[in-house]
This record gives structure tokens, sequence and C-alpha cells, in this order.
């Protein structure tokens, strides 16, 4: 349990604990370390989170991911070894450590009687892996391990991460994007891929999880609880994603998977696989790769609703109402490549990295029936905002002067690259542990390639004859609210016809975020003996420099002769699945040709331009440095963390305050205008 002290507080408790750490070192330094591995008979997998025990001391210690265990500060003697993982009966072993310390192999599993069912053996054994992890850690942690990443269809982090408990996604066509542990914001959740602090490459801190393919991973952890060698912006946990490494498994080891799906609507195979290799050499160097492929064809329809209004108990729409249609297409591609070197008997040094692309090639057509609450008083200007309310409603039909539709189409390909590389090590020296690490880590989101058009047909009840006295009413069912239906073929006559539309904008963007942090850190951890307690001592520090940077660059046009009906190609969506029919124009790739100036009829609205283009844009340094220091107490059945935490924040940003047109003291027009700006904040 974490300590929150001011700062001045946590600056001397920090100092205080250094020097304990100081005063620990002598006395100590010839004890005896009992290391191992935990195996299973085949002596091919590894036990992480077993509970390696020495009875006569009442010692405890859990193995790592490569189910090694080391305990220290062991008088030479005779004793009792348990060996604890859940999902096995217990192993007892017994030895004699000498002077010198030992080494020593323990397996478990040796009496499993297989059945035939390989997947049940295998789900529990999963199952068995994610618990004795959680359990042997010192926080509140959940654990995804790789079997529990491949029990299902998974095909993003995200989607992996919504079965665990405390975690909700938001999703989007259907694949999990943002994560939220304990209903906390997705900006206050961190996320890091071997540790090493991952950026967003959008305009905000949340992480998108989408990108990442989970068959990449060697496991998921999920940190729910902070403790003070944790960076202090992980204010609502920590997501952490594993990648392989050659000592997870002895010798060489090549996997490949491949899987297929098929969207209904669409009716095209989406397919996926992954090839994965690791081996190694004399026990000392170890290798891992693994590469993944993944294309994934959506078609999708829905509609929406602006929103309700009630009168009397009855429930209408009473803003707009929307047909949407989906084409995309999204496209993984993730490349792992981890190198482990057991350089001496005491060091092993790493080198980790992780590249993956996503692409989600877009086509959506919006058909949205405008301004419901309005739409009388746009039609006959007489400005009795009475009028509709008045028109007759059931709880299950309303009716509204309809005046305006909106066809609009965007197309749009947005490209996402992130990218972590970390060289490290840990240097084990008696009850002393050194762990190092320099690492970099990039994301940019590339939205250059989008453009939205929006045509409108208006004066629907001018068109149609009707007057103030007797409008042309839109009759609305909502027996079923979550697919209304919509009456009145005079109307949809006329607003099925793209000749009506004529465009009223055009939005092209080109849009890039880059974000990369370089980090340094070296932790130092002491085992020792307070009492009959072992006390684990640990301080570090941490540098790390991290730069964002947004560029929006918009063009809206406009234009009066400009018809929907020159960009058609179909008239209605086929295979549409919702009561009304759905306007399939413009057509997004018709619509590319209005691009970059592409129709000399296009007039650039100058204001909105320069507006759009400007008051978004930023460059944010930031610049943390970071020690800690803290103990944990191994107190009989009860484990203590205890320690502080002191950071330094320099942050500089980069942004323009814009000035949209307006007229001066003397009435004169002044144009748009922008003022760069820089704020520099220091805190502790």
């Amino acid at each position: 349990m974490p300590l929150r002290l001011s700062a001045s507080a946590r600056l001397k408790l920090t100092t205080a604990s250094v020097a304990l750490l100081a005063l620990a070192a002598p006395g100590l330094a010839h004890a005896q370390v009992l290391s191992g591995t935990v195996k299973d008979s085949s002596g091919e997998a590894r036990f992480e989170g077993a509970i390696v025990t020495i009875e006569e001391l009442g010692r405890s210690v859990a193995t790592d991911r490569f189910g090694e265990f080391r305990i220290t500060n062991i008088p030479a003697g005779s004793y009792t070894i348990t060996t604890d993982y859940v999902g096995t009966p217990s192993v007892t072993s017994e030895i004699d450590l000498p002077s010198e310390g030992a080494n020593i192999d323990i397996v478990i599993g040796e009496d499993v009687e297989f059945v035939d069912n390989i997947i049940v053996v295998g789900t529990r054994a999963a199952q068995a892996g994610a618990i004795n992890q959680q359990r042997a850690s010192n926080s509140i942690i959940t654990v995804i391990d790789s079997d529990g990443l491949g029990n299902f269809p998974d095909t993003t982090v995200a989607d992996s991460l919504q079965r665990a408990v405390g975690i909700s996604i938001e999703t989007d066509q259907g694949e999990g994007r943002y994560v939220s542990i304990r209903g906390i914001s997705p900006d206050l959740i961190s996320a890091s891929i071997n540790g090493v602090r991952t950026p967003s490459p959008e305009d905000r801190r949340g992480v998108l999880l989408d990108g990442v393919p989970s068959d990449l991973l060697s496991g998921i952890e999920i940190q729910k609880s902070l403790t003070p060698d944790l960076d202090a912006d992980t204010i609502g946990g920590v997501i952490n994603l594993k990648t392989l490494s050659a000592f997870d498994r002895d010798g060489q080891f090549l996997s490949m998977k491949a899987q297929g799906r098929i969207n209904e609507i669409t009716d095209n195979l989406s397919g996926k696989g992954t090839l994965t290799y690791t081996n190694t050499w004399d026990d000392r160097i170890g290798l891992a790769v693994s590469a993944n492929y993944q294309q994934l064809a959506i078609e999708s329809h829905n509609n929406e609703v602006g929103g309700w209004g009630e009168e009397g108990g009855i429930f209408y729409i009473n803003d707009d109402y929307e047909h949407r249609w989906y084409d995309l297409t999204r496209e993984r591609i993730g490349l792992v490549g981890n190198l482990d070197f057991r350089a001496t008997e005491n060091t092993t040094l790493y080198f980790r990295s992780l590249f993956n692309r996503y692409e989600d090639d877009e086509i959506r057509n919006k058909f949205e029936f405008r301004a419901f609450d309005d739409t009388f008083d746009d039609a006959f200007g007489n400005g009795d905002e009475d009028t509709e309310l008045a028109s007759p409603r059931s709880p299950t039909q309303s009716r509204v002067a309809l005046n305006e539709v909106d066809a609009e189409a965007r197309k749009r390909l947005e490209i996402r690259e992130i990218q972590t590389y970390s060289l490290g090590g840990e240097t084990v020296m008696d009850e002393w542990t050194f762990d190092y690490e320099v690492a970099y880590a990039t994301a940019e989101e590339d939205d250059s390639r989008n453009h939205d058009v929006t045509f409108r047909t208006e004066d629907i009840q001018e068109a149609l004859g009707a007057t103030a006295a007797s409008p042309e009413f839109l009759l609305i069912n909502t027996e079923r609210p979550e697919t209304p239906v919509l009456t009145n073929d005079r109307i949809f006559g006329l607003i099925l016809d793209p000749a009506n539309y004529a465009l009223d904008e055009l939005e092209e963007e080109d849009t890039i975020n880059e974000d990369e942090e370089f980090s340094g850190q070296l932790n130092i951890a002491r085992d020792s003996i307070l009492g009959d307690f072992p006390v684990t001592w640990k301080a570090g520090g941490k540098f790390r420099d991290r730069e964002k940077i947004r560029d929006v660059n918009k063009i809206f046009s406009e234009a009066d002769d400009v018809f929907a009906s020159e960009f058609t190609d179909n008239l209605l969506i086929p295979g549409w699945r919702l009561p009304n029919p759905a306007a399939a124009f413009p057509d997004g790739d018709l619509t590319t040709a209005l691009r970059n100036g592409g129709d000399p009829r296009l007039e650039v609205n100058e204001g909105d331009t320069f507006l759009e283009s400007n008051f978004e844009d930023f460059t944010i340094n930031e610049q943390i440095l970071a020690a800690y220091a803290m103990g944990t107490f191994e107190i009989d059945n009860l484990t203590l963390v205890a320690g502080v935490r002191l950071e330094q924040t320099d942050v500089e940003l980069q942004g323009n305050i814009v000035a949209d047109e307006f007229e001066d003291a003397n009435g004169n027009d002044v144009p748009a205008s922008s003022t760069a700006f820089t704020l520099g904040r220091t805190s502790v």
C-alpha cells in the first residue's frame, strides 16, 4: 500500500531510504543463495508464479517468467523445500545447502495423468498459469497468458482485455479500441510494451489498442494498484503487453497459426496468420521472432438518432435521424524481434523490438433527415415554434414537416504505426540486483488522404407545393425505437433523386500526429532480513523525454452548381437491412475527383480553412525526472509495500491563438489571423 506524502516529505524519506540501503550493505555479503528453475517433467515448460518456500525459515519467493527463483541470506544447513503451483499437487524436496549456496531444478506435475481431451488440459493449464502469476504478485494484477489469448478469436489487444475482470472497452465496428480500468478514462491509463511506455498516435494520451495484434504477445498484465516504482502518471493503472522471449522455452520452437472468418454482409473471407520462431544456443543466446498479418473486411448497416423529446409521456425523435453505411478494410502487420544474451553467470542482456502498422481504408455514406425540431419554422418562416409540437402524436407514431436532407460520403485512409525498441539487462551480485534500460518508442497517425463531401436538398416543402396550412408530413413510426420506419412516398420520391442535391461543403484533410519518447532507467534492489522477516529494499531513477506534435491541414470548399447526380453510381445501398431505403450517393470513390482543386467550380472558404488548419496545431515537449525508494516487507501472511516517489515534470507547449474573420472599430473586415504562443510549466 503506497504512502502518499508531500513533495518535501517525499524528498526527505527518499534520502533516508537510500541511506538505509547503503547501511544495509555490510554484514551479509557472504550469505548463501539458493536458486533454481521450476519446470515440467519434459523440461520444456517453465512455470511462472510458482511459490517456492523454505519451510524451516518460512521464506518464500515466486518464480519469474523463465521459471527461475532466487532466495538469499540463507545459512548453510538442511532444508525442506516446498513448491506450490495452483493446478498441480505441491512438491516437497530435501536439500543440503552448502556454504557456497546451491542451484536446483524442481519438477512439478510428474504425476499428472493426461487424458484424451487435450483441449481441457490446455485450458486448465492456461487458467492456472494466470492465477499463479496473480497470486505471486505484490500488486493487484490481472494476467492473460499466451494460451488464454489463443483460446478466443480475438483480433486485437483490446478485444482480449475485455475478458478480464474490471475492464471495459469502447468498440468501433465491433472491434475493441480504447480500454478503461474500473471505469477510469483511457487518458489516465498507461500502456506499455515490455515495460516501455507506448506513445499515443492520436491527439490525446489514451492509447489505441485496436492496432496491436494479440497473436504477437506472450501475455498481458493489467496492474490495477500503484506502487512507488511505477510512473506517477499511471493514475488508472498499467496495461503491459509482453512479447515472447527465447528463454520462455528450451531449445528450438516453431509455431504457425492461420485463421479465417466470413462477414455475412460482405460475404468476403478475412484471414490472419502468425509465424513464430525461437531458438537458444548453449543456453546463453536466445532469439525470438514473430510476424503477424491480418486483413478484415467489414460492411455494416446502422441508423442513429440525434435525440429524443418527451411530451405528455410520449417520446419522439426531435433532432435528426441518420442511415449510415460503412464499407472498410482493416489491415494489420506486426513484427517482433527479441534477443537475449546471458553474458555471464550473473548478467543477462536483452534487446526488445516491436513494429506495428495498422491501415483503416474506409468509405462511409450518411443519409441524414435533418433538424426535426425546427423544420416547420424553416419551411414556412412563420416563427411559430409550437406548431410542430402541437401536431398529433401517439406512443408509436409522430410526424414532422421535413424540409432538409443531407447525402454525405466520407473516404479516408488512416495509417497508424507504433514502434518500441529497448536495450537493457539485469545483473545479480549476492543480495543485490541491478536492472537498467534505455528505450525509444514512437507512434504516428497519418490522416493525409481523407475527404468528406456533403450534398444537401432543402426547401422540400416548397418543392412539394406544401403550405403552412397544409404541410407535407413525414410519418415516423417508433413501435420498434431501435429501427424507426419513415413513411411518405412523395417525400421519398424527391429525396432519393440525386439531381435534387447541390454541394454544401467539401472538407479535405491532411493531418499528421507524431509522438515519440526516449527513456532511461536504473533500479537497484537488495534482499535483507529485518528481525525474522525478509525485506526487499528497492530504489531507482528514471528519465523520460517526450515530444508530441499535431499538424492539422484542412481545406473547405463550396459551390452552388455541383450536384450529387454527377457522383452517383448506384442509387440505393444494395442489400440494405434496415426498413427504409438508404441512398448510395454520392459515391465516395467518384468524389475523389473533387480533391486538390479538381473542379474549377469549387470556391475555397478561406476563413474556415484558416481557422481549422491552425487552432488544433500544437507541439508539446515533456521531460520527467523521477526517483523513488520502497521496501517490500514479508510479515507472515502479510505483504506490505511502502515507499515514496518524487517526480519533476517540465512541460513546454507551443500552439496558436486563432481569430476568425471579424470587424475592427471602424467597421472594416479584418481577415483571420493566428498568433503563436509558448507555455512552460514545471511541477514537482
